[in-house]
């Protein structure tokens, strides 16, 4: 078994501690991954239903998505997946 040693701060002094890399890889890794995935897909179906009203609004209008729509859900993917990183990184304290 694998083991990854950090420094955490605690009351001005330093103390070492003892984690398991699967813990690790779930918490950094997969976890804001599948957020990332639930940001690409609110950001792509507030695009598509933002069209469908445009089409339904205006007569004129034709229903096409693009690559800037991809672009867009993949900020979403970026934005969820940072802010679940940092979220995790959090150490609490007592």
């Amino acid at each position: 078994m694998h083991y990854n040693y950090f420094f955490f701060e605690e009351e001005n002094s330093m103390y070492l501690t003892k984690t398991n890399y699967s813990n690790y890889i779930f918490k950094f890794i997969f976890n804001p991954f599948m957020y990332g995935l639930y940001g690409f897909f609110v950001f792509m179906i507030t695009v598509i239903l933002l069209k469908v009203f445009l089409l339904l609004i205006d007569s004129n209008s034709v229903f096409t998505i693009k690559e800037n729509d991809f672009i867009l859900g993949f900020l979403g993917f970026f934005a969820f997946f940072i802010i679940r990183v940092f979220n995790n990184s959090n150490f609490k304290r007592n």
